[in-house]
């Protein structure tokens, strides 16, 4: 009896290179080398980033763009290996970035802009433009504020002030709570606006368009807020009121209550967090009740900070804008993101937007 030769098991997709991968990998490495190598350029050059309140974000760059330059090819083959689908070039950065360039070529080899100005307002650049202009922007900034957050908690935790009195150890350990929560919270929002891919699931599927919701979102981060506190000051501190150190306590403790959520908050967006944009909906965590509780919350707990200095309208009114603010940022959030449908069915399900049963 004969026996027929055994076939070749056929190779797993995990085993099987796509055709062309390495080529195709090297193609999208130079796209995304070309737009890191830009942005590192810029924050190495421009004068506005060599302040010293960016010197934690000036130490870390170079570190990172050698890294990317080193290992950055190697995650740009396995993604392409193994997340990548023809669906996905559409939106690719790397890919954009290329295009952008060729038409750029083009347009000067022809003497004619004609091309380059219609690829240049298509949407899919458009896009491209607005995700990159939100990394720019923030990536820096939560750096600092990440490196803030770890030195004071790292402080707090290693020197520990308090030499007696129970209330001067609860000082202590809330403001190590602040710094924990901030900490944690920055974190998250930094992989969320340097960290988009498609191992993560989350891509930018759109960003906000209108100038006003730019507008109210960049006006409560630096150097824009610096100029909407000389209109809008806030106390820092001293007890104007005249409260007995109970109540203080009291206070500080409810707002951590506060800042607590609004990390549960953070950390329901997880990756997905970035203002100004869409990388997909959350219905989990406190999103469940309300659709802005992180807005809520900061502004509740600013308000127990601030209780003890309201000694008039002067400190009132102030604070009254700022929540207006976050007010408008909620409102302007949702204009954006109603355009997508999957928002609009959320919508239907959460109802309140910031108060429970009430709006």
């Amino acid at each position: 009896m004969l026996s027929l030769p055994k076939q070749e098991e056929p190779l797993s997709k995990l085993q099987r290179p796509r055709p062309g991968s390495w080529q195709a990998a090297a193609w999208r490495f130079i796209g995304l080398w070309l737009i890191v190598s830009l942005f590192a350029l810029v924050y190495r050059l421009h004068p506005y980033y060599h302040r010293p309140f960016f010197a934690p974000f000036q130490s870390l760059v170079v570190n990172a763009y050698v890294f990317f330059c080193g290992y950055g090819f190697f995650y740009v083959w396995l993604t392409y290996r193994l997340r990548h689908h023809a669906r996905d070039d559409f939106a690719d950065p790397a890919l954009l970035a290329l295009s952008l360039l060729r038409h750029a070529w083009r347009a000067v080899r022809s003497r004619s802009w004609a091309q380059w100005q219609r690829y240049w307002r298509s949407h899919r650049v458009a896009l491209l433009l607005r995700a990159l202009g939100i990394k720019f922007f923030f990536v820096p900034l939560m750096t600092v504020f990440l490196a803030e957050h770890a030195t004071g908690a790292s402080r707090l935790w290693q020197h520990p002030e308090p030499t007696a009195g129970g209330l001067e150890w609860m000082d202590w350990g809330m403001e190590l709570t602040y710094q924990l929560i901030f900490l944690c919270d920055t974190a998250v929002a930094l992989v969320g606006y340097s960290c988009e891919s498609l191992w993560l699931k989350n891509r930018t599927r759109s960003v906000d368009r209108t100038l006003s919701g730019w507008a109210i979102c960049l006006m409560c981060y630096p150097p824009f807020n610096d100029v909407a506190g000389l209109y809008l000051p806030l106390d820092e501190g001293g007890n104007m009121l005249g409260l007995s150190s109970v109540t203080l306590a009291v206070l500080r403790g409810l707002s951590l209550v506060f800042f607590a959520i609004y990390l549960w908050a953070t950390l329901a967006l997880g990756v997905r967090f970035s203002n100004l944009s869409n990388k997909g909906i959350i219905a989990r965590g406190p999103y469940r009740w309300v659709r802005h509780p992180a807005y809520v919350c900061k502004n509740l707990a600013w308000w127990m900070e601030k209780l003890p200095t309201m000694a008039g309208l002067h400190n009132l009114l102030p604070l009254l804008a700022w929540n207006a603010v976050y007010v408008l940022r909620g409102l302007t959030e949702e204009r954006h993101l109603r355009t997508d449908l999957a928002y609009q069915a959320y919508c239907e399900r959460v109802c309140y937007r910031f108060v429970p049963g009430i709006w």
